[in-house]
């Protein structure tokens, strides 16, 4: 009886200890100059899929989620269900990450400085 509680405890204390995750600070860019958008714009594009997008309204330096806005409409379309694509700014391990909040991708904010919020 004893010997079964022992190891029921030890296996436990085994499986609580491979779930610690390290949590993502939320974060903002330091800096949202022109050179520094540009670069930011460099390091989504190929999760966007376009060279060539806008930022939403949000300013990544006040605020931790970059909306990315969906093509504008042509000449012969009358309406589009396109939502904006969505990134979280976070602090994983020291290094600066946006993540796609519909696809989870963490792309890494190489030369672009941020803090936590």
């Amino acid at each position: 009886m004893i010997k079964r509680a022992v190891i029921a405890f030890l296996l436990g204390g085994v499986l609580s200890a491979c779930q610690h995750a390290v949590a993502d600070l939320p974060a903002v860019l330091t800096d949202a100059s022109e050179p520094t958008l540009a670069r930011l714009k460099a390091l989504l594009a190929p999760t966007v899929g376009r060279d060539v997008f806008e930022f939403g309204a949000s300013d990544p330096a006040q605020s931790p989620v970059i909306s990315v806005l969906p093509p504008r409409l042509t000449e012969f379309e009358m309406n589009s269900r396109a939502m904006p694509m969505l990134f979280d700014i976070v602090i994983r391990d020291g290094a600066c990450l946006a993540i796609r909040r519909d696809a989870g991708d963490a792309i890494e904010l190489t030369d672009i400085d941020c803090r936590p919020v």
